[in-house]
């Protein structure tokens, strides 16, 4: 099997392991040396400490030499590694796992590279020969998305600057909108300024706008509330999505909701719900109990409701837990929203696994979700096993309900059955 690309461009991850080798020796050296001055000092001996002797700023110097040349050691090493692994391509010969068990191994240490370390690897990969274009960029790309997440600032330099050969990174655009985000989430006003230093009139400004508004959310929700209206963005509903759904915090998701229903003139009905779709899946992770006290505390309405559903609220339920839910719809929810959420939820949890949800509705006791869940139920078993389907259906009250349910079991039921004829003549469908 053949490297792929994308393994090789990930082999960036390596700069950390090679470069940071030689510190660690170094860190190791220097403990050693200490832990010998100390025992010489109790005996009495006179030290000379090379690590001390300096003035801090000659200590200072000499550790940003030794920090540069290992991330230039890192960027050499990388490219070699590189050119080995494109020759393995070309031959077929190669070992996918040992070579991502080592990309893994140098992604932690990456994370240990600073800002001035991470630009000597951008130039460095700039200027190497013997790489194609594609995994060049590659690697630089990580690079900077590294840089981004350590020092925005930095990145949106690099990534803006005049005649810079990074605006061909495939991913150019995300990147500065990534780094844009984190640096308003570390600092607003200083993100707002920098932006209006540099026009980037190469983009959508509403992208622009909608980048930095979802940054600073992530630390200031009520001052990315007024940044929206102050930046005019067009979709307040798909940046309020997104703010939405990366909030963990129930206290976060409250405020929030308070933000947005304070000013309904510019948060009306239609982003409020993309907002609350967007919470569902978060909500519901953790767990029912949690999940059903934040809805009554913040005390949505149907609609409301429905929109955390559609969003995920009940995705991750299993077993028990998804009993509660589909009880809790029926006690809670309107005759017909709740028969037809009720019947989306038995039908996929069926489809999931039957057994568990047949228990629980065999336990179900009379009430408002035990007729939405027979028919989900009986509906759903009806081409494995029509004669069970049948017989679920036969438990609800005559009426209406029955009939159509039992016309949808029997018009799955293979007509050539003897048991169906005989089903069908001592329940005839009314």
């Amino acid at each position: 099997m053949k490297i792929s690309i994308s393994i090789s461009v990930l082999i960036l991850c390596l700069g950390a392991f090679f470069g940071w080798k030689e510190q660690t020796v170094f860190s190791s050296l220097k403990e050693e040396r200490e832990r010998l001055s100390l025992e010489a000092s109790n005996l009495g001996l006179p030290v000379r400490n090379d690590f001390e002797s300096g003035t801090e700023d000659t200590l200072s110097k000499r550790q940003r030499a030794d920090k540069i040349a290992g991330a230039r050691k890192a960027a050499f090493d990388i490219i070699a590694l590189v050119r080995d692994i494109e020759r393995l391509q070309d031959s077929g010969d190669s070992n996918d796992i040992a070579i991502q068990g080592r990309i893994l191994e140098g992604l932690e240490m990456l994370k240990s590279m600073d800002s001035e370390q991470l630009q000597i690897l951008i130039n460095q990969f700039r200027k190497a020969d013997g790489i194609s274009e594609e995994i060049r960029m590659g690697l630089i790309q990580i690079t900077v998305s590294n840089l981004a997440e350590r020092n925005p600032g930095d990145a949106l330099s690099l990534l803006v600057e005049d005649g810079n050969p990074l605006m061909n990174l495939p991913d150019h655009e995300i990147l500065v909108l990534s780094s844009l985000s984190n640096l308003s989430e570390a600092d607003p006003s200083s993100a707002e300024s920098w932006l209006r230093e540099n026009k980037l009139d190469f983009m959508d400004k509403d992208k622009i706008h909608s980048a930095l508004v979802e940054g600073t959310a992530r630390s200031n929700l009520s001052l990315a509330i007024k940044q929206i209206q102050e930046f005019e963005i067009q979709d307040r509903g798909a940046v309020l999505a997104q703010i939405a759904g990366d909030l963990s915090d129930p206290s976060k998701r409250k405020e929030l909701l308070l933000l947005m229903k304070a000013q309904p003139d510019l948060f009306g009905k239609e982003e409020q719900g993309r907002a609350l779709n967007a919470m569902g899946r978060q909500i519901g992770k953790s767990g029912y109990e949690e999940s059903v006290r934040w809805i009554k505390e913040n005390k949505l309405d149907e609609l409301e409701i429905t929109k955390l559903i559609s969003g995920g609220l009940m995705s991750q339920a299993k077993g028990k837990e998804m009993g509660r839910w589909v009880e809790w719809m029926g006690e809670t929810l309107p005759e017909d929203t709740r028969n037809r959420l009720i019947s989306e939820r038995v039908k996929d949890w069926t489809s999931k696994d039957h057994r568990a949800a047949g228990e629980w509705l065999l336990a179900l006791p009379n009430g408002p979700a035990k007729s939405a869940s027979v028919v989900a139920f009986a509906t759903s078993v009806a081409p494995y096993d029509p004669k069970i389907a049948a017989e679920w259906v036969l438990t609800l009250p005559a009426g209406s309900k029955r009939n159509d349910a039992l016309k949808a079991v029997y018009e799955k039921w293979p007509a050539d059955d003897p048991e169906r004829s005989s089903f069908l003549k001592n329940n005839p469908v009314e």
